[in-house]
């Protein structure tokens, strides 16, 4: 999804190209307009500039005068030849295109600005828009990966650490009424033909509950596995050796005890299983901190000191 939503960024235009484009064909159009009204203005001009007192008078006719009259040389003047009007001047004018061609350019300038302000609103709000939706993505994997930890500690570790500590407090009870209780292990003990023999009726419920919850960690280790650590999955596959083990040897068919001592229940499993569901709730308690935020692959689980394992043991 992330990849697609890149993909959608960069196809998109850029919103200052497109507003370059748009400003240079507005300028060129409001330059072409100015342009295009000078002859015009021109052609007014030059019908305007020659006022009619510049052209010369038709003079009138002179009266004649009486033929049985003679005139008076006082009276008479000679005709008054056409006063000249002056020519109009055009000194320091500028050039009949200036002022359109200036307004076009005064108009392209304006535009640009609105234009370049409307392209940083433009900007800002598509980033936020896509900080948005990129918090949105984030926000929905956390709750993926949240919902998945949810899952691996109530599916697995939860019932596995649970029934795990049920078992040792049967064993440590069984344990308790045993005449040697540092060195007593159940394995061991079972396969014992003369031990078994000579439990009491309680010491040998405490034996067949221990050995079903077992059974119980054995079906869980094996349907629900998948979900444990991967840094785990040697100690439960011990483990698992253990349980079946046992209920082998609980049923008589086991006789080889010195053999088998080696695949006694692994107690660093208990400190392993520990420092994983830690794991989990650590990572768990950063995600909620943070839920529009990416929080990249989880950690590897480095396990405590004790928690590792003894050499495996050889047939």
């Amino acid at each position: 999804m992330d990849q697609l939503f890149c993909q959608a960024s960069v196809m998109r235009p850029s919103p200052y190209l497109v507003g370059l484009v748009l400003v240079a064909s507005l300028g060129v159009a409001s330059l072409a307009s100015g342009f295009a009204a000078a002859p015009a203005s021109a052609g007014q001009t030059s019908s305007t500039d020659t006022p009619a007192q510049s052209r010369p008078p038709v003079p009138s006719p002179s009266p004649t005068p009486p033929k049985d009259k003679a005139p008076s040389p006082s009276t008479s003047s000679p005709p008054m030849a056409p006063s000249a009007q002056p020519a109009p001047t055009t000194h320091g004018a500028g050039p009949t295109w200036a002022a359109p061609a200036i307004s076009g350019g005064f108009a392209f300038l304006g535009s640009l600005l609105v234009l370049l302000a409307a392209l940083g609103n433009t900007d800002r709000t598509v980033k936020a828009g896509q900080k948005s939706a990129e918090a949105l993505i984030h926000q929905k994997s956390n709750e993926t990966e949240l919902e998945h930890i949810n899952l691996r500690l109530t599916d697995f570790y939860a019932p596995f650490m649970l029934r795990s500590d049920e078992s040792r407090m049967l064993i440590e009870v069984l344990r308790a009424r045993q005449t040697t209780p540092e060195t007593f292990r159940t394995l061991t003990a079972l396969q014992d033909v003369g031990w078994r023999r000579t439990l009491s009726k309680a010491d040998a419920t405490l034996v067949q509950a221990i050995v079903h919850n077992g059974e119980e960690l054995r079906e869980l280790i094996r349907t629900k596995g998948g979900l444990a650590d991967p840094a785990i999955h040697e100690h439960l596959a011990r483990a698992s050796t253990h349980f079946r083990l046992l209920a082998l040897a609980e049923a008589g068919a086991l006789d080889d005890a010195e053999r088998l001592s080696a695949h006694v229940y692994p107690r660093e499993l208990d400190d392993a299983l520990r420092a994983a569901v830690d794991h989990l709730l650590a990572r768990a308690s950063r995600i909620r901190q943070a839920t529009s935020s990416p929080h990249g692959l989880i950690d590897p689980l480095t396990l405590p000191t004790g928690a590792a394992l003894p050499a495996r043991p050889m047939d």
